[in-house]
């Protein structure tokens, strides 16, 4: 089954040969997005991997953590805004047939 991966704090002159390798033995790596900012002072890269595996939760508590290059690797289940979104809304209450809320002068 194809899942997708959010891969973070990766070291310096992590390349998507060095994702495969630590990804492969968990499935076929079917596609990597590597993302890499230069710009600030803090070196900080990520990627989105799509993984054809059936243990996404072994490959994710095994390398979540791992140190590489003096950086624990941040490795979780990739989740998108429409799914953020969409979770928000389940938990907050809803205020669709709720009257607008009208603001109120105080007098001191």
């Amino acid at each position: 089954m194809l899942k997708n991966i959010f891969m973070g704090c990766m070291p310096f002159g992590f390349t998507k040969a060095d994702i495969e390798q630590q990804c492969g033995p968990y499935g076929k790596v079917q596609s990597i997005e590597l993302f890499q900012d230069l710009e600030h002072a803090t070196f900080d890269s990520y990627a989105h991997i799509a993984i054809d595996t059936e243990d996404v939760h072994r490959l994710i508590t095994e390398l979540d953590g791992k140190v590489i290059g003096n950086r624990p690797l941040r490795v979780n289940e990739k989740v998108t805004r429409t799914d953020t979104l969409k979770r928000l809304e389940e938990t907050l209450p809803s205020t669709k047939n709720e009257e607008p809320r009208r603001a109120t002068v105080l007098q001191s």
